[in-house]
């Protein structure tokens, strides 16, 4: 399982810049989110780039640089807590990005089994899964749909509903997801809200965001979140595109 940070301003920002004094309490989530940490980001030139490390954040200067050094007018970035049995590789790393298009993606949850869900892809998508993990093939399952119908909005639909309703018997605790474009930026909320892990720790699939001043902040639960923010109604998709925020359900 995982943690998440996203953001869109109109004026170029760190990461660690975001959460102002509470940016501590959220890179602490790395120490028990330890297996890889990941950013894409979009520079002032619309340009996407992503770096990624399969060790901890919290014992990494290349992360350290990176969230309070980098300058970025959108990004996503992701600590990853390997489900078992996956491999701590940078391969299995999130964010995956497909380089043609400029797309990044970052995953927190868990479907499987992994092998019935490649059953999903087609021969070319299934060609350019470089890792082991569910999430990378969730991804690849994204870009099918959005090749389709060139639309960031009806793919993350039509692949939540694939992943929901199918012959396949696939089980999932989340689908949370971040999807990074240079013109926008795409947060998926839906997850089994009686999923083990979300009854073990309530709330932990929940995600937050705040709004002001043009700058829109999404993240997971479990750090000190402050009282301004914003629950994300599960089965909500939120698309960020020009500064302007739109809610569209999934149900």
């Amino acid at each position: 399982m995982c943690r998440m940070l996203a953001f869109q301003s109109p004026s170029p920002r760190t990461f660690s810049s975001l959460l102002a004094d509470r940016w501590e309490s959220f890179a602490g989530l790395s120490k028990q989110h330890s297996d890889g940490w990941g950013i894409s980001w979009v520079d002032d030139a619309d340009q996407l780039h992503s770096m990624k490390e399969a060790g901890p954040a919290w014992q990494s200067d290349a992360f350290a640089y990176a969230v309070s050094e980098i300058p970025a007018l959108a990004g996503i970035l992701h600590f990853r807590w390997a489900t078992p049995g996956l491999d701590v590789s940078e391969a299995n790393t999130h964010p995956f990005v497909w380089e043609e298009e400029q797309v990044s993606f970052a995953h927190n949850g868990a479907i499987g089994p992994v092998d019935k869900l490649a059953l999903l892809l087609t021969r070319e998508s299934l060609a350019r899964v470089k890792g082991s993990t569910d999430s990378e093939n969730y991804f690849w399952l994204w870009v099918q749909n959005y090749s389709m119908c060139q639309d960031s909005i009806t793919a993350a639909g039509i692949t939540v509903r694939t992943l929901k309703n199918n012959n396949l018997e696939l089980d999932y605790s989340s689908l949370n997801a971040m999807i990074l474009q240079s013109d926008g930026l795409f947060v998926i909320a839906d997850y089994q809200e009686d999923s083990p892990l979300n009854l073990d720790s309530p709330g932990y699939y929940d995600l937050y965001f705040r709004q002001a001043n043009d700058l829109t902040v999404v993240a997971s639960s479990e750090w000190n979140i402050p009282n301004n923010w914003s629950r994300i109604k599960n089965h909500t998709l939120v698309a960020l595109i020009n500064g302007g925020l739109k809610m569209t359900s999934l149900d």
